[in-house]
């Protein structure tokens, strides 16, 4: 660093800080001031798992070039530390398994971009130990296992892969596949699961890549030309092969539904009802992505990474693309994209901001009259704007405020959306007082105190960990959904009525029906609400219908259509052959409900008299499905003219029986329940809880 004084020779001045430093502490002074404009504002408490997760986004952003960009890893760990999509799952007091997984996920994927660089037998090693923690803890590591074999696989047809891919993979691949075999709960999936085979079909590649360049360095063009076909056709064709045959004899197992569900959104909901209806599996909306990302969305584009194309780059490309697909089909990948979107923004700003910087660097050596800069940047200052450094120092100005805004909005959806336990619900109401709603541990508490030790309790199975856990007493069906055969028994009895839910209550030895219904405070995830997922998840292991959503069986449903647009002779005749004991047909004649049989074009003599025959257009509806019962038993007698808070709205005025959720009043109020009695009823009426009555003595 030099000086000019008058028109003497420069005199030399000590050299404190470098160019580069002075950018990095430039960097940091943005992040300070942007930190602090959130000062007044309530932070949730972030732990040593969210800092570990920094300090991996850190490292993997300045891994991604060769000039190890230290402004894009502190950026990036910045951003990760406070980004909502991943606070939603490591919050204080809210842990789950993911919260782990991600810190996993990301030392995993650190580990495997030094191995590439690298070559080195150490850092596959490091990886493949990095990936049996990752598998330890949650079972999302399928993604990881697929993104690094794509990622060689890209490698392979781009001509980039060498010798240092194929130590690192085939290290990691043989030590990660004996390690995370070990997992009780993996066991022998990895060798066995269609959701495994890229993984392995990508080491065969590698094998075989090997062995193409060994005998390329020892045969001639023309021999080798030749025996390169036969070994690739012989290849391909034993691999499907046995492919088929082990594939066919069952030994290796089809891909799960959540993994048809990634490719296919609509698979789950037309196959597999039970992944459909759990909320985390239903897809994404646009506004979720700026809710929990910002303006991550809009840094987040790969430009500097194709830019300068090498194979950490390739890497993070190949994860970004992925993640985001994955996570716009299933709500619950949010998780998997927040940490790469977070280390291609940082990407992105701080590659923005040096170029700004540096065009503050250099107008201010111009103004100083500095001898070295004058050598080196004169033609391209001269041929410049005069307006540089404003234009700079305006942009580094709205990258600030930016993200000081990023920071305001993660400070506010983490204290707004993930800082309250989900089992204590809170609303306000329209003149700001705040709701608490504590019906779930209240009826928990009061299955714990007041029921046997030994009782079974039948609810949906969404609520059977809460249950478990907190009231301490055996349930039916839970949140780990491998037991079709129950959550189908459970979702029929609610589907049926009295008598017939009696029985299965009996056949289960249920002692207490435990519901959750919303009507009262308008609270609209209750079990009501999503009902068509238990219903289609009842007959798909009790298929007693024709035809239904899995409209595989186009036999039947030609057959049935033919029934229904025929008159009634013809019709009955088909029916007769299909052995049919009832027929159900939808009419909106009285409600106005415009999607009903009649609204297709195939009107029908059959379906129209079917429903009219016996039609009263005042007739008062009363269900007997015991679900309902259940939920609206005694509804009215508590329910008058006053006004209550139904999660954050007033509604008064409304009639007796009126159904927040439902919008209307219900028809049959006044009805008894033969097979059950109430138990208890939360404050709200969030929670209903019923007892099983015994079965009544002979003879009465």
């Amino acid at each position: 660093m030099v000086a000019v004084v008058s028109d003497s020779k420069p005199v030399a001045v000590p050299k404190f800080m470098s160019k580069d430093k002075q950018e990095t502490l430039l960097k940091i002074t943005v992040l300070s001031i942007a930190c602090i404009l959130s000062n007044s504002l309530k932070l949730s408490h972030l732990d040593f798992l969210g800092q570990q997760i920094g300090d991996n986004g850190c490292q993997t952003g300045k891994e991604r070039s060769k000039e190890h960009d230290t402004g894009s890893g502190l950026v990036a760990a910045a951003m990760i530390s406070i980004v909502p999509g991943y606070i939603s799952r490591s919050v204080a007091g809210s842990y789950d398994n993911e919260a782990i997984a991600i810190f996993c996920m990301l030392l995993t994927y650190y580990s495997w971009i030094k191995a590439v660089k690298t070559g080195s037998i150490l850092w596959s090693a490091l990886t493949a130990l990095a990936y049996f923690y990752m598998v330890s803890s949650w079972g999302g590591y399928v993604f990881l296992i697929n993104l690094i074999p794509m990622h060689v696989l890209v490698l392979m047809i781009t001509a980039r892969f060498s010798h240092r891919i194929y130590v690192a993979y085939s290290t990691l691949y043989c030590v990660g596949t004996i390690l995370s075999m070990q997992i009780p709960f993996v066991g022998f999936q990895p060798v066995q699961s269609s959701e495994h085979m890229l993984a392995f079909g990508v080491f065969g590649l590698c094998q075989l890549h090997a062995i193409v360049d060994y005998m390329r360095s020892k045969l001639s063009g023309e021999d080798f030309s030749t025996l390169f076909n036969a070994l690739a056709v012989g290849s391909l064709s034993l691999a499907i092969f046995v492919g088929t045959i082990l594939t066919i004899s069952g030994k290796i197992a089809p891909w799960t539904g959540r993994f048809y569900t990634l490719l296919d959104p609509s698979y789950a909901k037309n196959h597999i009802p039970i992944i459909a209806s759990v909320s985390e599996h239903q897809p994404t909306s646009w506004s979720s992505f700026f809710f929990d990302l910002q303006i991550l969305c809009f840094l987040f584009p790969h430009y500097f990474c194709f830019s300068k194309l090498t194979d950490a780059n390739i890497f993070l490309i190949l994860y970004g693309v992925t993640s985001i697909y994955f996570a716009g089909v299933m709500v619950r990948l949010m998780l998997v994209l927040a940490p790469v979107m977070c280390i291609l923004s940082g990407i992105a700003v701080s590659t923005l901001l040096s170029t700004y910087m540096r065009e503050l660097h250099v107008t201010s050596a111009v103004a100083n009259g500095k001898p070295e800069y004058h050598k080196k940047q004169h033609k391209r200052v001269e041929n410049n704007f005069v307006f540089r450094s404003e234009i700079a120092t305006f942009f580094v100005v709205i990258m600030t405020f930016m993200l000081g805004m990023y920071t305001i909005h993660c400070t506010w959806v983490t204290s707004e959306a993930y800082s309250s336990p989900s089992i204590v619900l809170s609303a306000r109401t329209t003149d700001g007082h705040q709701v608490i709603f504590d019906d779930f541990r209240e009826a928990y508490y009061w299955l714990r105190m007041n029921t046997p030790e030994d009782a079974r309790v039948m609810s949906w199975w969404d609520y059977g960990y809460q249950i478990t856990a907190m009231a301490n007493r055996t349930i039916l069906v839970d949140n780990n959904t491998w037991n079709n055969t129950h959550i189908s028994r459970v979702g029929q009895a609610m589907a049926s009525n009295e008598e017939t839910a009696y029985e299965i209550m009996r056949e289960l030895d249920v002692n207490y029906v435990l519901v959750i219904f919303g009507g009262v405070v308008g609270y609209s995830s209750d079990v009501m609400s999503w009902w068509d997922y238990g219903y289609q998840i009842t007959a798909m292991a009790n298929r007693t219908i024709l035809v239904d959503n899995n409209t595989w069986n186009n036999t039947h449903i030609s057959r049935v259509g033919q029934a229904m647009a025929s008159n009634e002779e013809t019709a009955y005749e088909i029916m007769r052959e299909l052995d049919v004991n009832y027929v159900l047909v939808i009419f909106g004649g009285v409600v106005g409900y415009s999607s009903d049989a009649f609204s297709t074009r195939l009107f029908s003599v059959l379906r129209f008299e079917s429903v009219i025959h016996e039609f009263d257009p005042y007739f008062n509806y009363r269900t007997t499905k015991f679900l309902v019962e259940e939920g609206y038993y005694k509804f009215h007698n508590w329910f008058d003219d006053r006004a209550w808070y139904p999660l954050g709205r007033i509604i008064g005025g409304k009639p007796t029986g009126y159904d927040r959720v439902r919008g209307s009043e219900i028809g049959n109020k006044d009805f008894e329940l033969e097979v059950l009695e109430e138990a208890y009823t939360t404050e709200h009426w969030l929670v209903r809880i019923y007892k099983v009555k015994d079965l009544p003595n002979r003879g009465i």
